[in-house]
């Protein structure tokens, strides 16, 4: 099987896609397709928020339109989506024993905390951010000697 890294046309890029459509058995898009789809779910059901009102049954429906434009920010400005979909990580299960499981900033360096006199270590910087929650690390598995 021959692999390409990068697509050399739009026909190729799409050729990959419905391969890998036909692997997965589901849609396979670009993130931002994904990002715009659910932004515009969003806007659609803010926007149509007076259809629910009094209607049976749309109750929950009026309560999303009303809380719409905090999911959509909520959205955009998650790192722990960002996590998840871009970087491909598994759920961070155990809080940083320093931040508690709240996010605590972008950093280019470990913090230096000492300096602020905080004697507990922060666990959860992972390089870029510290988001309050401890980075899985996955064990390399040896190849076998044969």
């Amino acid at each position: 099987m021959t692999i390409v890294e990068k697509p050399q046309s739009e026909d190729e890029a799409q050729a990959m896609l419905r391969a890998l459509v036909r692997y997965y058995k589901e849609p396979v898009m670009p993130m931002s397709k994904y990002c715009a789809a659910f932004i515009t779910w969003s806007h659609a059901i803010e926007s149509n928020r007076e259809d629910f009102i009094g209607e049976f049954g749309n109750e929950a429906m009026l309560e999303i339109a009303n809380i719409a434009p905090l999911i959509q920010t909520a959205i955009m400005k998650s790192s722990l989506l960002s996590r998840l979909l871009y970087a491909g990580q598994e759920l961070r299960t155990e809080k940083c024993a320093l931040h508690k499981g709240h996010w605590a900033g972008l950093y280019s360096e470990r913090p230096n905390l000492a300096s602020l006199g905080i004697t507990e270590e922060c666990t959860c910087w992972d390089g870029w951010e510290a988001s309050g929650w401890v980075p899985i690390v996955k064990q390399e598995i040896p190849p076998s000697e044969t």
